[in-house]
């Protein structure tokens, strides 16, 4: 068959690898391009060498692609792998329980630009297969010793091999310093391995590798970070439980444009990186799945540094916010935000979205499976989702939560907006209407009672603040009174108070007066002084004139004066008012009015028969 360039071999269980050789000896004499030999050995044999002399006769062959998955091999005899022809460029030996040896320093060798090593540790369900102990002598393995109760297999390999790298239930980096790649390696496929440890820094050789999967395993923390990397342009880092990325780890990958995340514990360390600083560096990145990672929030400047991205996938988090920063992107066309714990967002959020729309007319974002809530305090949300040009992913799933906790669907916010305008208007209407009714009755009723009470409440406080503050009195006993009348005048009155009122009342009556001039504590507040003087006073004596009608602290004594006679004597009459001038009733106020209608005064007299008189009445009052 000279012409023959595609042959699959696969599932001969039977056939093993010594019919293999069989095979691959007259593939030399063919046009063989694609040579597919998977599964030639029972999935519950003994652990398989790739022999050379399996694959020698494929040296001058013209082979491009190789498939030798599931077939139990541990280990390549050294000098295999450079005996492969050159033109080869795609090689799988996934689902093969590999282990170190001396063939990891042949990799330089290839010519490959596909390498798949993936399913290295694979678990299978057990068949009705035959068993095969091996298809090789026990010499060909080079003192390889088997325990079958454990089945543990231990290979005494050279000095340089151990040295290089040690396997041991998952494997670990000892003393690798630069990990050798193919020249022509562009995608390489390490998934699905169970390989278990924390990557720290890794160095590569030379190399033009684009593409590198290594999903599926348990890559539990990246500290990198990774050096020499310059073309790769995707990255699949997803299901590794990974929940910790340092700020340095992509650090020598600065070209990549898809990042792949998902299914990992990055809810962990993402909420922290408040300056952006671990996806900082993929300046190129296009596309980043971080789905299913449990995160609660993502910090503003997270993907500050992107603005080349396209597409954002955070599905399935437990996010209640989209507080981080995309209004800098231009090309972003999806933003997947399905599957959180999203009840609105707010107007900066919607500002962001509409800013990225401006730019790229095809932005889409997926709010689907979020419990969206249609309450009136969401309004401006669903009116938002109603009036946007903006696409949302699969509206006609969408539903949110009444008030009343019934779903209603999203598929058209617009009818849904005026429903919640009706509802909430005539709620808000009403609501504003009562409650700014009832702020103007209380503040109306508060108001009258304060101005109705006034004097009363400054009576009382000035009586509190004397009694609790034990303000300076400017009297010394504080069992009787200390003066016969306080008397309150204007200072145009002074004359007639100092020259006068003092001769005859305290001078010829011998009776003590209260004077603010002269008797008021220096240094303490005029109304407190003037409470104190009046509660120390037996009467007090107003000289009513117009100048006194104007006096604010005037009208302020007599108002004192008569608050003390309500609440501290028991109504008793202490006010005495003597007019000095005739004034109409009109020009009296109201409280001084009554007081005039409904107890005695007088009028101090312009003759000298009626002034001696005056003057001996009002001593007598006042000495009562």
């Amino acid at each position: 068959m000279h012409h023959l360039q595609f042959l699959d071999i696969s599932y001969n269980t039977r056939l093993g690898f010594r019919g293999l050789k069989n095979v691959t000896t007259d593939l030399s004499k063919t046009s063989i391009e694609i040579f597919k030999f998977k599964k030639l050995v029972p999935t519950f044999s003994m652990n398989q060498m790739l022999m050379r002399d399996h694959l020698v006769p494929l040296r001058n062959t013209k082979i491009k692609e190789m498939y030798f998955d599931s077939n139990r091999i541990q280990l390549l005899q050294a000098g295999l792998i450079s005996l492969l022809p050159k033109t080869i460029d795609t090689i799988s030996i996934s689902d093969n329980p590999l282990s170190y040896g001396e063939y990891v320093l042949e990799f330089r060798q290839l010519s490959v630009k596909v390498l798949n090593i993936s399913f290295r540790s694979t678990s299978h369900l057990p068949v009705n297969e035959g068993f095969c102990v091996s298809d090789l002598d026990e010499t060909d393995f080079e003192q390889t010793v088997y325990e079958f109760n454990n089945v543990i297999v231990e290979h005494q390999v050279s000095t340089m091999s151990r040295q290089f790298m040690v396997f041991n239930d998952g494997f670990k980096l000892d003393v690798l310093n630069i990990i050798n790649l193919p020249l022509q390696l562009r995608v390489l496929y390490f998934a699905n391995s169970k390989s278990e440890f924390e990557i720290q820094r890794l160095r590569f050789s030379e190399n033009v590798l684009e593409k590198v999967d290594v999903s599926s395993n348990i890559f539990y923390s990246l500290k990198g970070p990774i050096v020499n990397l310059p073309h790769l342009n995707e990255l699949d880092l997803s299901n590794n439980f990974c929940s910790n990325i340092s700020n340095v780890f992509f650090h020598g990958t600065s070209n990549i444009q898809k990042l792949l995340l998902q299914n990992n514990l990055l809810g962990f360390i993402l909420p922290n990186d408040e300056k952006g600083e671990i996806f900082r560096p993929l300046v190129k990145l296009e596309i980043i799945d971080l789905s299913d990672n449990r995160i609660p929030r993502l910090p503003y400047s997270i993907f500050e540094s992107h603005q080349s991205i396209k597409e954002i996938n955070l599905k399935r988090n437990v996010l209640e916010k989209m507080q981080f920063k995309i209004d800098h992107m231009r090309k972003l066309t999806f933003l997947d935000l399905s599957n959180n714990v999203i009840r609105f967002l707010d107007a900066g959020e919607t500002t962001n979205l509409e800013k990225v729309a401006k730019y790229s007319p095809n932005f889409t974002i997926d709010l689907s499976r979020n419990p969206i809530q249609c309450v009136c305090s969401n309004l401006n949300f669903i009116r938002w989702m109603a009036t946007t040009k903006i696409r949302f992913n699969g509206l006609q799933s969408y539903s949110c939560q009444l008030s009343n906790l019934t779903k209603m669907s999203l598929a058209h916010p617009k009818d849904l907006e005026q429903i919640l305008e009706k509802e909430c208007s005539s709620y808000l209407g009403l609501i504003l209407v009562v409650c700014s009714a009832l702020v103007l009755f209380v503040v109306a009723v508060t108001t009258c009672i304060i101005y109705r009470y006034r004097w009363k409440l400054r009576y009382i406080y000035f009586m509190a603040k004397l009694k609790y503050k034990k303000a300076p009195s400017i009297f010394k006993n504080a069992l009787s009174y200390d003066f016969d009348a306080f008397v309150s005048y204007a200072d145009e009155d002074q004359n007639f108070v100092h020259d006068k009122f003092i001769n005859h009342v305290e001078g010829e009556g011998e009776l003590r007066i209260c004077l603010h001039k002269r008797d008021f504590l220096v240094g303490n507040e005029i109304a407190a002084n003037i409470t104190d003087a009046i509660h120390r006073s037996r009467k007090t004596v107003c000289i009513i004139s117009r100048p006194f009608l104007n006096s604010y602290w005037c009208m302020f004594e007599f108002n004192i004066a008569r608050m003390e006679s309500i609440y501290s004597r028991d109504g008793e009459n202490i006010v005495y008012l003597i007019f000095l001038e005739q004034i109409s009733t009109n020009k009296l106020p109201l409280v001084l009015l009554e007081l005039v209608q409904s107890q005695s005064y007088i009028e101090f007299p312009n003759d000298e028969y009626c002034d001696t008189v005056f003057w001996e009445n009002l001593k007598q009052v006042l000495s009562d």
